[in-house]
């Protein structure tokens, strides 16, 4: 008795695209693009310039949409309040309530599912937090701001 190996186009298949539908790549249209087919998967990643122009105009509006969210105060008085609490934060004594209060010890528990970063230094640490936790603090005031004003100032009823 002879094993006889099966014939390889009867085995293998292609498997049906489920749920894929076919579709081309227009590389007019210069972003990123797949596509799956039946012929495979196809890429395109547009030229390195136009990434480039892109990315640039990314942060210009990031850049304006943060600008106007701070409105009246300038981004410099941002930057310089989050800097003045984080410095202030690592001034504190470790038992005072602003490093150790229950806050304080749910952003740390927060922190410590990072790996990478319990390898950092603890002032560094509590540096970052500190920064981060003000930055969140700003987003939410400018929030608030927001939807106050817009509350104000759709009233009908004058």
């Amino acid at each position: 008795i002879f094993f006889r190996p099966p014939n390889m186009a009867d085995t293998l298949k292609p498997l049906p695209a489920a749920g894929l539908h076919i579709r081309r790549v227009d590389p007019s249209r210069h972003k990123f693009q797949a596509a799956v087919s039946h012929d495979g998967l196809v890429l395109y990643i547009p030229n390195v310039p136009f990434l480039v122009k892109n990315f640039k105009a990314w942060v210009h509006r990031l850049y304006n949409r943060w600008r106007t969210a701070l409105w009246p105060a300038p981004p410099a008085l941002a930057i310089g309040g989050t800097m003045a609490f984080a410095a202030w934060v690592l001034t504190r004594p470790a038992g005072s309530w602003l490093r150790s209060g229950y806050l304080a010890t749910a952003i740390w528990n927060l922190d410590t599912i990072f790996l990478w970063t319990q390898l950092l230094p603890t002032p560094l640490r509590v540096a970052y937090l500190s920064t981060i936790s003000a930055g969140v603090v700003g987003i939410l005031l400018t929030e608030y701001q927001k939807r106050f004003l817009r509350l104000v100032l759709s009233y009908q009823g004058w």
